[in-house]
């Protein structure tokens, strides 16, 4: 390993091809925030980069600096989340959950906490045993808050006492904790609402894939 590279811990948020057999992927660090950096080869069969720079895969990348991008030398992943990718629900809600923290992150911010949020809910996802609107408000409503934004109730509506429980939960809970607890209907309701509201008023636009998983949350809201 080159004595100029460093090494960042962090979850790979997107993967794309370049060229034949390159790879650019984004990483979500707990140093750095969100890194940029080419993997020479990785598409390669032979390639020892090949599986470890997957999408959703945990662990700590080695990174060069070539001047203009930065190159990933070495992977050593921990965890690929490998029960993501044999459920279409879950796959999508991961993916989703990615793209949020690709709008939300940013290179050399302090991105850890929400970097370890996303840890979490692919944990949550993985062992398949929650509500997905569940997660998924929780897990935006949590995101934001862990970004410096206040959550603001929609204009002219009240809520119930439990859903004002609930975002006490998100806002106070150790980041581990976040997805353990179960609402009513109502409850999950008024948050997935809360939340939707919230996320436009900060990011502003509809992240890729949010109506596909919208309609899968429809036909499968699960456990």
């Amino acid at each position: 390993m080159a004595e100029e590279s460093f090494p960042v811990t962090g979850i790979i948020l997107k993967v794309t091809p370049v060229l034949d057999y390159d790879r650019r992927i984004e990483v979500l660090t707990f140093e750095r925030g969100r890194v940029a950096a080419f993997v020479r080869g990785a598409r390669r069969p032979k390639s020892k980069l090949l599986g470890t720079t997957e999408q959703f895969c945990f662990g700590t990348f080695h990174l060069r600096d070539t001047g203009n991008a930065y190159t990933v030398m070495e992977a050593d992943v921990k965890e690929y989340f490998e029960g993501l990718r044999t459920d279409l629900d879950r796959i999508y809600s991961a993916m989703y959950f990615a793209e949020l923290c690709r709008a939300l992150s940013r290179e050399n911010a302090d991105n850890a906490e929400l970097a370890k949020l996303l840890f979490v809910a692919l944990r949550a996802l993985e062992k398949g045993k929650a509500d997905l609107k569940l997660v998924r408000a929780a897990f935006i409503l949590r995101a934001l808050i862990a970004e410096g934004n206040g959550i603001e109730a929609e204009p002219g509506r009240t809520y119930s006492g439990g859903t004002k429980d609930a975002v006490a939960h998100l806002k106070g809970a150790e980041v581990s904790a976040v997805f353990g607890f179960g609402v009513s209907e109502r409850v999950l309701s008024e948050l997935s609402s809360l939340s939707d509201y919230n996320l436009a008023r900060i990011v502003g636009y509809s992240l890729p894939g949010e109506e596909i998983l919208k309609e899968l949350m429809q036909e499968n809201p699960g456990p």
